[in-house]
């Protein structure tokens, strides 16, 4: 039985960009740094994740964020109860779901827009709650569009609600080797 959890971070000060919103680990690639350096690097400066702990088991096709950058989500798996220790200037809390949540209708809300062009897009919201530390937080957007296809992907299966990838059929994706510079 699978038992994977989606560890996301509640951001509080920097970037002002994304104050009070909830992601996971990331930012800026260094010179000559792959993804999955960045994503470790990341990991340690903003919650004090040992790279050496991570099992990275691959990454997922970049997805687009609302800036027009390109994020590659890079996938890992940490041991068991591991302690966390974020950095104060950067979150202001830290929180853990079932991955599995990403694919419940109970979870889940959706809002329709018009993009700029007169394209049409959705966005989608998970209301969830992290019981260890009994606090609710709303996953929306690009977090929770990584999330979701995550969950398609490592599940196998469609979510319980009306949902078409911006990624493409994620039930044939899988996850890419993590060794290569992307």
């Amino acid at each position: 039985k699978l038992r994977s959890h989606a560890g996301i971070v509640h951001l509080s000060t920097v970037p002002l960009s994304l104050t009070g919103e909830t992601c996971a680990p990331g930012g800026k690639a260094e010179e000559d740094e792959t993804v999955v350096d960045t994503a470790l690097r990341e990991a340690h400066e903003e919650v004090g994740i040992a790279p050496e702990s991570v099992d990275v088991l691959g990454v997922l096709n970049p997805v687009p964020s609302r800036s027009g950058l390109l994020v590659t989500p890079v996938v890992g798996l940490l041991p068991l109860k591991y302690s966390v220790s974020p950095n104060p200037s950067e979150v202001s809390c830290v929180f853990t779901v079932p991955l599995r949540s990403f694919l419940l209708k109970k979870h889940h809300s959706v809002r329709y827009y018009t993009a700029p062009g007169g394209g049409r897009g959705s966005l989608h919201f998970f209301l969830l709650t992290d019981n260890s530390i009994n606090r609710t937080f709303m996953v929306w957007g690009l977090t929770a569009a990584v999330c979701l296809e995550l969950a398609r992907i490592m599940y196998q299966r469609e979510p319980e609600f009306i949902y078409s990838s911006p990624l493409g059929d994620a039930l044939k994706a899988r996850l890419m080797p993590a060794k290569s510079k992307l």
